[in-house]
């Protein structure tokens, strides 16, 4: 599932992300740990005078830690996998931890299960570090450093054990997928582990309520969320199984040149009933012009622009491509209509429109013939 954020960088080609729940909820968590430095301070053997600064500096620099350390997390998922053939599009750190964003996914449960194990022991095993460095740190005197050691060595600890819950879609929740998966369908894998997931998302709820917590009651939300999202996307692939982009694609589309004005598409938009439409040049697919291009000119601007300086490129895909593989290029915001070129030649396009299309052909065609019951 893709996602938006804040790009804040990228590490080895993978961009870095901010989600908007992590943006609001920052100052909340900083004041949570505003308020447990005294706390924190016992735990780590610091007298809580010994801390240079006010509690609520402490307090910003121990909820930016914990989200370095989810980070470093998410990283060592993303170590292993692309180590393992898969490719990873992107990391979006978000208020309940952080979310990878797999451009193309292992087929062996069994793989995956080892990338979801390494994010735990990522965690764990900086815990370990941070521990012997706060220990260190406090026998040299350097109470401060010891105390915010001590405290990313706990939260670290906390991180790899809560990502070890069976909670699909946290890690895991994916290693109890993978074991299902030895006797199961993915789908059915998915599905079990998808409510077991639900499940931990209805006890934390429980949970928070009862005591109050509504950080608790945010990360229900986001495991069932997280879960339910998880079970629909393995569902929809395997619903999709070999479809090929031919199947779906509107053929032999309606296009533009790129030396045609701006207006001129617009009418041909409004005569089409069309919101895209793709540019060729030399019977290539060169671009896509959308409906939100022409409107963002003036009608007097539209007249002399050039579809050239209003188009966007165009991601091309062939007819032979497996829709399952492409589906992520149309989730995009924005980036909902493919060109379908052979050889170059533009033959058809694909829209998230031609992929619900295509979905639900493939439910009425399981109804009208379904498979022949097998013998007892």
């Amino acid at each position: 599932m893709a996602r938006t954020g804040l790009e804040i960088g990228r590490v080895g080609g993978i961009r870095i992300r901010l989600d908007v729940t992590l943006l609001l909820a920052l100052p909340f968590l900083a004041w949570m740990f505003a308020r447990a430095v005294p706390e924190l301070a016992g735990l780590a053997g610091v007298p809580p005078e010994r801390l240079p600064g006010p509690r609520w500096a402490w307090g910003l620099a121990l909820a930016a830690g914990l989200f370095v350390s989810v980070l470093l997390h998410e990283l060592a998922h993303c170590f292993v996998l692309v180590r393992r053939g898969g490719k990873v599009r992107a990391i979006t750190l978000m208020v309940i931890g952080g979310v990878t964003e797999v451009a193309e996914p292992l087929a062996d449960m069994r793989a995956e299960a080892r990338v979801a194990v390494a994010g735990p022991a990522a965690s764990l095993a900086l815990a370990l570090l941070a521990a012997g460095l706060s220990a260190a740190a406090l026998r040299a005197g350097a109470q401060p450093a010891a105390f915010a050691l001590e405290t990313l060595a706990r939260v670290n600890v906390a991180l790899g054990v809560f990502n070890l819950l069976p909670a699909f879609p946290m890690d895991g929740g994916r290693v109890l997928r993978a074991v299902l998966a030895r006797r199961r369908s993915a789908a059915e894998a998915t599905r079990i582990a998808a409510n077991v997931g639900k499940a931990f998302a209805a006890f934390f709820a429980a949970l928070g309520f009862a005591a109050g917590n509504p950080l608790l009651i945010l990360v229900a939300f986001f495991v069932w969320a997280g879960a339910h999202a998880e079970e629909h996307d393995v569902l929809v692939r395997a619903m999709l199984g070999d479809l090929r982009v031919r199947e779906i694609m509107t053929p032999s589309p309606s296009a533009v040149t790129s030396d045609e004005t701006v207006f001129a598409v617009g009418e041909r938009m409004l005569r089409e009933r069309r919101v895209a439409l793709p540019v060729i040049e030399g019977g290539r697919a060169a671009g896509f012009v959308r409906l939100e291009a022409v409107e963002k000119l003036p009608v007097e601007e539209r007249r002399t622009t050039q579809v050239s300086a209003a188009m966007e490129p165009a991601r091309v895909v062939a007819p032979g491509d497996r829709v399952v593989d492409v589906i992520a290029e149309l989730q995009p915001r924005g980036n909902d209509h493919l060109a379908v070129a052979d050889d170059g030649r533009l033959v058809g396009v694909v829209s998230s429109f031609d992929l619900s299309r295509g979905l639900r052909l493939r439910q009425l065609a399981a109804t009208q013939h379904p498979p022949p019951a097998k013998a007892g």
